[in-house]
């Protein structure tokens, strides 16, 4: 489950706009679809245990039994909300700061390289002209 979310927070901070791609909700099939999956997965975080989904997708409860008495008990359900919810941060902040400035540095190492090989190229195609006269 919490799977899901790191896919999902993934295609959103991947899909980032300016300057590289249009925005996100342009394809509206995408972004909709994304919304959706989100809003399942939410869901099922906060299931209650004993409903015919729980059941139908197989998710084990959660409960402590003690003699005769069965708890169950929703903790760790908040923990993984705030794993996922970390996790989503992270990704993010990662995407908008770390990945976005490696993506300059490449690119400009890149333009640099062609540069630097059209140039070459020039020079070899001046120089053998000058022979040929």
């Amino acid at each position: 489950m919490t799977t899901n979310f790191q896919y999902l927070a993934t295609a959103l901070a991947f899909s980032q706009s300016r300057p590289f791609r249009k925005e996100i909700y342009t394809n509206v099939p995408f972004f909709f679809s994304l919304i959706l999956v989100f809003a399942v997965n939410w869901v099922f975080v906060f299931l209650p245990t004993p409903s015919w989904l729980t059941t139908f997708f197989l998710f084990e409860p959660f409960t402590l039994q003690e003699g005769d008495t069965t708890a169950s008990y929703y903790n760790y359900r908040y923990w993984i909300a705030l794993g996922i919810v970390v996790n989503c941060i992270t990704t993010f902040v990662f995407e908008k700061t770390v990945v976005v400035k490696l993506t300059e540095v490449c690119d400009r190492r890149q333009r640099q390289k062609k540069t630097l090989l059209f140039e070459e190229s020039m020079d070899l195609k001046a120089a053998a002209l000058k022979n040929a006269e």
